[in-house]
């Protein structure tokens, strides 16, 4: 339900139909495909990235949360006119786009911590707003960034991340979102 009334606002799927890169980076299954993966996907990128909401959620119905921020946005849509709805789509594209060819560029695996043929909500939702923070900061510095990529995936495959991301951690109760997302903030920063 929720990714349909998305669907029709065009925005994530717009942004995942037409991004191979996206797709090349974010293996699923078939029956995960048709649940529309991809474009919650997205929608976790948008919605935990903005005003810092990674440090917000500790709550563990994360539904409602991303349920909410969705009808915010198409909300937002539906006042604009046509020409500052594509504005408002194509900045979202640009946005994605850029965490898109970093991730491709700099983790050895795409969206995920080895060669698994499914990119795990959580792992994603680490590496992208943890990016977005990288990419923000970088471009702050005008610093250009070189990753070591067999080392980056080293570090994100330490026990200690293994355990932030386990199941048994609840993953949004307390800080865990915000601990992921720091976490590989700080892997990345040591692998510049």
């Amino acid at each position: 339900m929720r990714f349909q009334r998305f669907s029709r606002c065009n925005n994530t799927c717009s942004i995942s139909n037409q991004n191979s890169k996206f797709h090349r980076l974010t293996p699923i299954p078939k029956s995960s495909q048709k649940n529309q993966k991809r474009e919650e996907l997205i929608l976790r990128y948008f919605a935990f990235s903005q005003e810092s909401n990674y440090k917000k959620i500790t709550h563990t119905d994360i539904n409602i949360f991303l349920d909410n921020f969705l009808d915010e946005k198409n909300k937002e849509l539906e006042k604009l006119d046509e020409k500052e709805r594509q504005q408002f789509l194509v900045k979202y594209e640009n946005e994605f786009d850029k965490i898109v060819d970093f991730v491709d560029t700099n983790f050895k695996y795409g969206f995920r911590l080895n060669d698994t043929l499914d990119t795990k909500r959580v792992i994603f939702e680490a590496i992208s707003v943890a990016v977005s923070l990288i990419l923000k900061e970088s471009e702050k510095e005008s610093k250009k960034l070189n990753i070591d990529k067999e080392e980056l995936i080293i570090e994100l495959n330490k026990q200690e991340f293994k355990t932030i991301i386990s199941k048994n951690s609840q993953m949004y109760k307390d800080d865990k979102l915000k601990n992921r997302v720091e976490y590989i903030v700080e892997a990345i920063k040591k692998n510049i």
